[in-house]
């Protein structure tokens, strides 16, 4: 046998490659599938406004849930913890609204929003109550929950949000 012909890689044969191809789809699939849309939340809404006056009807609180497109945190929430019963017990006493921050920019700015995932506990009036960003399990988002409801019950906005007038500061 000769030892230089056997040294020589092989090259890959028409199964290897075809493997090789087939591997690359699925990863590619894999990776829209875990990135797509997932269904609508029952019960969730799309739009600011409506929201806003369902809140003020109801006498309830909005949970502003900000997201943009190809987030995975985003899909992760949306598939895997708001669902979940507690989660969907614990948002009852809520007006949900989930709002693109690439389309709702003016909003995303109001709320500080950074980055997504983030949600906003907010007062039908505007005034934001709590907020949270990035991927929570269920059990953090429902302590998330608690406290904003603790919060609003002891009528304690966020120290952050409160506004100051300009007017009002000393030279």
């Amino acid at each position: 046998m000769n030892t230089m012909t056997s040294a020589l890689p092989r090259t890959a044969g028409p199964t290897v490659k075809l493997n090789h191809i087939l591997l690359g789809i699925a990863l590619l699939s894999g990776c829209f599938w875990l990135t797509r849309p997932p269904q609508p939340l029952s019960g969730w809404g799309n739009n600011f406004q409506t929201a806003q006056r369902q809140a003020a009807d109801d006498h309830r609180p909005m949970l502003l849930a900000f997201y943009m497109e190809g987030c995975g945190p985003c899909v992760a929430m949306d598939r895997n913890v708001l669902p979940q019963k507690k989660v969907s017990l614990a948002l009852q006493a809520f007006v949900p609204v989930r709002l693109d921050a690439t389309r709702e920019r003016e909003l995303a700015n109001r709320y500080n929003v950074y980055g997504t995932p983030t949600y906003a506990i907010v007062q039908p009036n505007g005034q934001l109550v709590a907020k949270c960003q990035g991927y929570h399990t269920a059990q953090e988002f429902v302590a998330f929950i608690d406290r904003a409801t603790d919060r609003m019950a002891s009528s304690k906005p966020m120290e952050a949000d409160r506004t100051i007038d300009p007017s009002t500061i000393a030279p």
